[in-house]
């Protein structure tokens, strides 16, 4: 018959080490997804934007009928384009903060 090997009094404390810090790493892994998750979804919509913005440019490019009109229509595009790009910029920056501040945040709160 094998030995069943009982924790003593005087083990306690071991069998309890890593618990706290196993607990933090869920905690954090919990926000971290929570994070990811919510960034995921304004990508998916960012995706979606650009799908209709370069449908929105073949029906600007294929309509006019004189040259002011085209040079027009390839402006609202320039011009969309680069607004699109800085929202990227903007949203990017945004989420790495959102990121940094889950990671600050759990490691304050242990």
């Amino acid at each position: 018959m094998a030995a069943t090997i009982r924790p003593t009094d005087g083990m306690a404390p071991f069998l309890e080490l890593g618990k706290e810090q196993t607990a933090a790493v869920i905690a954090l892994q919990k926000r971290l997804l929570d994070a990811y998750g919510q960034s995921s979804c304004a990508w998916l919509d960012r995706i979606r934007s650009e799908t209709k913005f370069w449908s929105d440019v073949a029906t600007m490019v294929t309509a006019p009928r004189s040259v002011p009109e085209a040079l027009m229509g390839h402006q609202q595009c320039i011009a969309e384009r680069i607004r699109m790009i800085a929202d990227d910029g903007r949203r990017l920056c945004e989420d790495g903060q959102k990121i940094v501040a889950t990671i600050t945040q759990t490691m304050s709160d242990r």
